[in-house]
């Protein structure tokens, strides 16, 4: 998928790239990779789900806004590897504790606001979660915008080095700032359920 900003550079990004990329599909069957999901789940048997890279070349300005990973049931991780440097300013962020908000996050727009009606994101969510617009406010909750989390919430960064990893629970809010495009950003995420 190539994510749009205006006219300038895009993001691209991919999912299941470990089906055609033999150092994806090593690194994710590497014993070191399974030994650390095996620490996450603690004794429960757990599966691979899905991986996803991003790439943001010099010049992009495409921010990755507040979100959580699918809503799926039980124990849900991910592994987020910097394969580029990531300041603070460029590196992922989050909502400290948001996972145990008992939440199930949507961005706002899945509600209905600034959409016309009938469009592709509003069908398509209706499509997936099997719901019309005025039943996903009873099962779902629209993400606060940046400026209530900022000021109400603990947010978190750390800046990164290629190989450097963060390991957080999936359901946690976080985003994908761009603050410094002078230089390239790429990451790998590889997701993590139990079985």
């Amino acid at each position: 998928a190539m994510i749009h900003k205006g006219d300038g550079p895009v993001m691209t990004t991919n999912i299941w790239r470990t089906t055609e990329i033999q150092e994806f599909n090593s690194l994710c069957n590497s014993p070191e990779l399974i030994g650390l999901a095996r620490k996450l789940f603690n004794g429960k048997s757990f599966r691979f789900l899905q991986d996803t890279w991003f790439f943001r070349p010099v010049g992009c300005e495409v921010s990755i806004p507040w979100h959580h990973d699918n809503i799926i049931e039980g124990d849900h991780y991910s592994v987020w590897i910097s394969l580029t440097h990531h300041s603070v300013g460029d590196s992922l962020s989050f909502v400290a504790g948001s996972h145990g908000d008992g939440a199930n996050y949507m961005p706002q727009s899945y509600f209905g606001e600034g959409l016309e009606a009938g469009s592709e994101v509003e069908e398509y969510y209706r499509r997936y979660n099997q719901a019309s617009s005025s039943q996903l406010s009873a099962v779902f909750t629209p993400i606060p915008s940046d400026q209530e989390l900022l000021a109400t919430r603990k947010t978190l960064s750390w800046p990164t080095k290629p190989g450097d990893c963060i390991i957080f629970n999936s359901r946690c809010l976080h985003s994908l700032p761009s603050h410094d495009t002078a230089h390239e950003r790429v990451g790998f995420v590889t997701r993590w359920i139990v079985d």
